[in-house]
């Protein structure tokens, strides 16, 4: 038979180390409080970012942005987009994100990143600085930075070439191919199409 002093001091370790952790949680700055897995305090710290200025409200969901960047744990990311929706996150938001998930070595699935990026457009200041991203470095950023554009539709045009010199890039790739094409034909249908008659002469007989 277990000696019952064990059973109740090993129950009171427990529920002192839940009431320090539970305290460390309500003292966690506010942008980690707010994608908690405890519901009272993620509740609890939306009603305080309420409560915010505009500016420091943005700076809060930058915040979750930014820890994005090193976040491993993929249903941590998950609850981290799903509050960025919550809490109506802005066009602000894009090109950060951007940059937080193309640096994490953890991220094997950019799905949930492109869902966000399907929902919240970019402005019309941040055109420049996402085109320029079409033109070099990792297909990931690229294909970000190219899916953003897209939710713009027609105000993206200024984009087409870029895209154009990726289909050629990336054409090989039936996979890429097929997203580029996506992209462009929700700016240009036409300047789409014409990208697929071009590549039906290329040399390149893996792009034919």
């Amino acid at each position: 038979m277990k000696n019952p002093l064990i059973i109740v001091f090993f129950a009171l370790f427990l529920c002192s180390c839940a009431t320090v952790n539970g305290v460390r949680e309500v003292r966690a700055p506010l942008h980690t409080r707010l994608i908690s897995e405890n519901a009272a305090v993620s509740d609890a710290a939306k009603k305080e970012f309420l409560t915010l200025d505009e500016n420091t409200r943005k700076q809060t969901l930058l915040d979750i942005i930014d820890a994005f960047g090193s976040e491993e744990d993929p249903y941590r990311r998950g609850r981290m987009l799903d509050m960025l929706k919550d809490l109506n996150a802005g066009s602000y938001a894009v090109i950060p994100l951007i940059k937080a998930a193309t640096k994490n070595p953890s991220i094997r699935d950019f799905k949930e990143v492109t869902s966000f990026l399907n929902t919240v457009k970019p402005g019309e200041q941040d055109i420049p600085a996402l085109k320029e991203m079409l033109k070099h470095g990792a297909w990931e950023a690229r294909m970000l930075a190219m899916t953003s554009l897209a939710v713009l539709s027609k105000k993206a045009e200024v984009i087409m070439p870029e895209l154009m010199d990726m289909l050629d890039e990336f054409g090989a790739d039936a996979g890429k191919y097929s997203g580029i094409f996506d992209s462009m034909a929700m700016i240009n249908p036409e300047i789409a199409v014409a990208g697929v008659i071009r590549g039906i002469t290329s040399p390149d007989a893996r792009i034919q």
